[in-house]
């Protein structure tokens, strides 16, 4: 069924990602595990894991999506109340850098199109905080379907999701992204019900 490309963008702790971003921490990598654990069950899809990617490797592939079979592309790392996301700096940095919605949405109309008109790419899967609007605007500019976030995202959520998502996907519904993400919504909603009910139980001040 084609190709699924994963972007970890790991942010490395900024002064600027400490202001917009609270104290939540993020590990992208064991997210990126857990798929490539549903996707060794199957087989289905090929998958390729970029490990800390810059924007400019998000590009290079949205623009070379309709010859190399790319169905879906998952982000997943930090973002902002804004949109914005964070992407490493360059191939050589431990620094994250910050690009705006408007950027992204700028930058990806062209290769959007491109991709689209090739009739591959199907899905992107913004597992980040408040990717709500660019999902909407990918949505806009000819994407059939997208996976995005309204407000704070936390991690073990994140990685709840992807786990549910790719198990329904490239198990019982393969190429069924809705079947696949109502299936996976309705199963984090239990998870966080089962998250609040234990942490209830906990004693005060207990972590």
């Amino acid at each position: 069924l084609g190709k699924i490309v994963v972007y970890c963008a790991q942010a490395f702790r900024t002064q600027e990602q400490n202001r917009n971003l609270a104290d939540r921490d993020i590990d992208v990598h064991a997210e990126a595990q857990r798929l490539l654990v549903e996707h060794k069950k199957s087989g289905i899809y090929d998958v390729e894991i970029h490990p800390q990617p810059t924007f400019s490797d998000f590009l290079d592939t949205m623009l070379a999506a309709g010859k190399t079979d790319v169905r879906i592309l998952h982000f997943m790392g930090h973002g902002n109340s804004h949109g914005d996301l964070f992407w490493v700096k360059d191939g050589e940095s431990r620094q994250s850098v910050r690009l705006s919605l408007s950027l992204h949405t700028e930058s990806l109309e062209l290769a959007l199109k491109q991709s689209v008109q090739g009739r591959t790419l199907e899905l992107c899967v913004l597992n980040s905080c408040s990717s709500l609007e660019l999902g909407t605007k990918l949505r806009e500019i000819g994407l059939k379907n997208a996976v995005c976030w309204e407000g704070d995202l936390d991690d073990h959520v994140a990685r709840e999701f992807t786990k549910r998502f790719y198990s329904c996907l490239l198990s019982a519904h393969p190429g069924d992204y809705r079947t696949a993400f109502k299936a996976a919504s309705l199963e984090v909603e239990a998870f966080q019900a089962s998250v609040l009910q234990e942490t209830s139980k906990q004693p005060p001040g207990s972590v």
